[in-house]
C-alpha cells in the first residue's frame, strides 16, 4: 500500500509539473521566438568576430606603398584591383601625403583624385602646410621630357617661385627654339632658290619679225600675256608687235598711236599702251582691236598699269590718273611729284599705289583718300623703275644704284652697286629672294635679297655693250628689249 501511494503521489506530482509547463506555454507563447532570436544573435556575434579577424588579416596582408609619383600609384592600384570593391561614396582631396593602395578609379580629373571609401578602409589623413605635400596637377607638372618635375614645399614660397620660373623658362626656350627652326628653314629655302638661279642653265632665242626689213627702232616696253604664251613689244616706230613666246614668230601688228610707244601693261586679255602722244589705249590681246582711248593728260605717258576694273597712268605733267576701264573716264588724279612720273606699281588689293619720278623720289599713295602717305628720298637722279612685293620696294635710278626700302620702317635697308650705266628695268621673283635688273650697260643681273650679292650676270650680246631699255619677267622667263630693235627670251631651267 505504501508503495502504491508513493507511485500515485509521484505520478500526481509529475502530472502537476506537466500541467504547470502547459500553463507556462499558455501564458508565454513567444518563448520559442525569443530562443530563436537569442540563437541568431549568438550566430551574428560569432560571424562578426570572424569577419573582424578576417578583416584584420586581410588588411595586414596589404603592403605599404612609398610616396612615389602618380604613375606608380595608378599601376599599383590596377595590379591590386581584385582586393576590394569600392563603396558608392567618394572623398575628394587635392593635397594628401599618401594615397591608399585600394584606389580603383581610373578616370580621375587632372587636378584631383577620387578615393573610394571601403568598409574596412581607414579614412585618409589630410596634411597641413607644414608637412610636405604634393599638388596633384598633371597638366602643369610634366616637363619637355614627359617626366614629372620635383614638387616644391608648399610652405616655402621661394621654392614655389623657383619652380614656376623653371617652368616658364622651359616654355620660353621651346618657343625660341621653334622660332629659330622656322627662320632656319626659310634661310635654307632662300639659299636653295639663290643657288638654283646661280647654277641653272638657260636657253635663249630672239623674237623674229614678220617683215623682210629688220626693225632698227629701239624696243622701249614689253608686256607678257602668260595665259596665251604671247608677248607684246612697243618701239619707237609707233608700232606694237605681238609674238609667240616659244616659237618667236610675230603674230600681229598693232598700229594706232601717233608717236613713240613708251610703256605697256597687260591684264588677262587686255593690253594697255602709253605713248608720247599723251594718250592711253586699250587693246584686245587676241584680235588686236582698240577697245578704248583715254584722253586727259597734258604730257607724254611714261608708265601704265592695269587692273580688273581700273587703269593707272603716269605722265610728264607730274600727275597720276586713275581710269575706269569700262567707261574710259578718269576717276581721280594724284598730284605731288615735282617731276615726270616714270614708273608705277601697286599691291594686289589696289589700296596702295607706288610711283617713281624724275624728281628722284618714290611716293606711296592711298587711292581712297588720294593722299600721299610717305615719300622716300635717297636717289641722286631719275628713278626709272620700281618693283614692289610684300614689305619690300626696290628702285633703280640713273645714279647706277639699286635701293631696297622697307615699307614698315620707311628706311633704305640696302644699296646695290654693280651696274655701270642707268638702270632701266626691275623685277622680283615670286618668293622675293632674287632681284632681276637690266641696264644700259647691256647686262642683266640677278641679285640675292638676303645678302645683296650679285649671283649671276647675263649679256644681251656677247662681247658688246648693247643697251637694254626694258625688262619683263614671268616665272622662269626673262624678256629684254634692246636699242637695236631686237628682243631676246631667256628661259631658266631651275
Amino acid at each position: 500500500n505504501v508503495n502504491h501511494n508513493h507511485n500515485v503521489n509521484h505520478n500526481h506530482n509529475h502530472n502537476q509539473d506537466s500541467d504547470k509547463d502547459k500553463d507556462k506555454d499558455k501564458i508565454s507563447p513567444n518563448n520559442s521566438t525569443v530562443n530563436s532570436a537569442r540563437t541568431n544573435e549568438n550566430r551574428t556575434t560569432s560571424q562578426d568576430s570572424s569577419a573582424d579577424s578576417s578583416k584584420n588579416n586581410s588588411f595586414k596582408n596589404i603592403p605599404s606603398i612609398p610616396n612615389e609619383n602618380i604613375e606608380n600609384l595608378v599601376n599599383y592600384s590596377q595590379a591590386n584591383s581584385q582586393a576590394t570593391t569600392p563603396n558608392s561614396s567618394f572623398v575628394t582631396t587635392s593635397s594628401i601625403s599618401s594615397v591608399s593602395p585600394l584606389m580603383r578609379r581610373k578616370n580621375y580629373s587632372p587636378s584631383t583624385f577620387l578615393i573610394p571609401k571601403c568598409r574596412f578602409q581607414p579614412q585618409p589623413q589630410f596634411h597641413s602646410l607644414q608637412n610636405q605635400s604634393y599638388q596633384l596637377n598633371i597638366d602643369n607638372d610634366i616637363n619637355t621630357n614627359n617626366q614629372i618635375l620635383n614638387k616644391p614645399d608648399c610652405a616655402n614660397f621661394e621654392q614655389v617661385n623657383q619652380y614656376l620660373e623653371q617652368i616658364m623658362t622651359e616654355n620660353n626656350l621651346l618657343k625660341q627654339r621653334t622660332i629659330f627652326q622656322e627662320k632656319r628653314i626659310e634661310e635654307l629655302e632662300q639659299q636653295v632658290e639663290i643657288s638654283n638661279w646661280r647654277l641653272c642653265n638657260y636657253e635663249s632665242w630672239p623674237l623674229k619679225h614678220n617683215n623682210n626689213s629688220n626693225n632698227k627702232f629701239a624696243i622701249t616696253s614689253i608686256a607678257i600675256n602668260e595665259a596665251q604664251d604671247l608677248v607684246a613689244t612697243g618701239s619707237a616706230n609707233k608700232v606694237i608687235l605681238i609674238y609667240d613666246i616659244f616659237s618667236g614668230e610675230c603674230k600681229r601688228l598693232l598700229r594706232s598711236h601717233k608717236k613713240d610707244i613708251s610703256c605697256l601693261a597687260s591684264n588677262k586679255n587686255v593690253l594697255v599702251s602709253g605713248s608720247l602722244d599723251e594718250t592711253v589705249r586699250l587693246w584686245n590681246f587676241e584680235t588686236g582691236e582698240v577697245q578704248g582711248t583715254l584722253n586727259g593728260h597734258e604730257g607724254a605717258i611714261f608708265s601704265v598699269l592695269t587692273h580688273d576694273k581700273f587703269v593707272l597712268s603716269g605722265s610728264g605733267d607730274r600727275t597720276i590718273r586713275i581710269w575706269d576701264r569700262t567707261t574710259n573716264q578718269a576717276l581721280s588724279t594724284l598730284q605731288g611729284h615735282c617731276g615726270s612720273v616714270s614708273c608705277l606699281a601697286f599691291t594686289n588689293s589696289l589700296q596702295t599705289v607706288f610711283s617713281g619720278s624724275y624728281d628722284a623720289t618714290i611716293r606711296i599713295w592711298d587711292i581712297e583718300t588720294n593722299k600721299c602717305l610717305h615719300t622716300f628720298e635717297g636717289h641722286q637722279s631719275f628713278v626709272n623703275s620700281i618693283a614692289v612685293s610684300g614689305n619690300l620696294i626696290v628702285s633703280g635710278s640713273n645714279d647706277l644704284n639699286l635701293k631696297l626700302w622697307d615699307i614698315r620702317t620707311r628706311i633704305c635697308v640696302r644699296t646695290l652697286q654693280r651696274h655701270s650705266e642707268s638702270i632701266t628695268g626691275l623685277q622680283l621673283t615670286s618668293t622675293n629672294n632674287v632681284i632681276v635688273s637690266s641696264s644700259e650697260d647691256g647686262t642683266i643681273r640677278l641679285w640675292s635679297v638676303p645678302s645683296g650679292e650679285c649671283i649671276r650676270v647675263i649679256r644681251a650680246q656677247k662681247d658688246s655693250k648693247l643697251p637694254i631699255y626694258c625688262l619683263s619677267m614671268k616665272n622662269s622667263l626673262i624678256i629684254a628689249g634692246s636699242k637695236d630693235g631686237s628682243a631676246r627670251v631667256w628661259q631658266f631651267l631651275i
